[in-house]
């Protein structure tokens, strides 16, 4: 017995409609990663200017040990979050 008595979708027509889609998926994927790119900018410019703030507090002898450890902190999300730029680039 053949396989199309059993009507799957097997040949040309099924390869011709992947490839007619995927443009499609390409072009949404792209429009979510400059989505993601245009949401993390900001949110780099803040952590990089929060970070300047506590550096300069700390400077200023405001709690050395709270702002080291803000800075820490900041420092590792601004690290993740420039390799997720880089990811997406």
């Amino acid at each position: 017995m053949p396989l199309t008595a059993f009507r799957f979708p097997f040949g040309q027509d099924l390869v011709e409609r992947r490839f007619g889609r995927l443009p499609r998926l390409l072009e949404g994927i792209q429009v979510d990663i400059e989505k993601e790119v245009a949401a993390l900018r900001p949110s780099l410019e803040r952590m990089t200017d929060c970070a300047a703030f506590t550096l300069e507090a700390m400077e200023n002898d405001e709690s050395p040990e709270r702002m080291s450890a803000q800075i820490n902190t900041l420092e590792q999300n601004l690290a993740l979050s420039r390799r997720r730029q880089a990811l997406l680039a």
